[in-house]
């Protein structure tokens, strides 16, 4: 555990995406976007983070995320754009993987 977070490992990267996806849908749709990623973050660096999902999703900050967002194209570049400020790296994940 780091810090006060609870560290997930899973068996592979697509299971963590899906992790990742069930999150979003159960905690997290309903929310606009900037409140969901202060929520995520735990509102750790939270204006640079919402500003570089809103800018690789075209979605606003006052955008409601919901179950059909995130079960667009869109929502794969959310959660990728999610992956990327959690890493510091771009996901090793493909289009594919992730729509899996």
């Amino acid at each position: 555990m780091a810090g006060s977070n609870k560290i997930a490992v899973f068996a592979d990267a697509e299971s963590g995406a899906a992790a990742q996806f069930d999150l979003l849908n159960r905690n997290y749709a309903g929310m606009k976007l900037g409140d969901a990623i202060r929520k995520w973050s735990g509102d750790n660096s939270s204006p640079g983070y919402i500003a570089l999902v809103s800018s690789a999703t075209g979605l606003a900050p006052d955008a409601v995320i919901t179950p059909e967002l995130l079960a667009s194209p869109q929502g794969i570049t959310l959660a990728r754009a999610m992956a990327r400020q959690e890493a510091g790296r771009e996901s090793p994940l493909t289009a594919q993987q992730w729509q899996a």
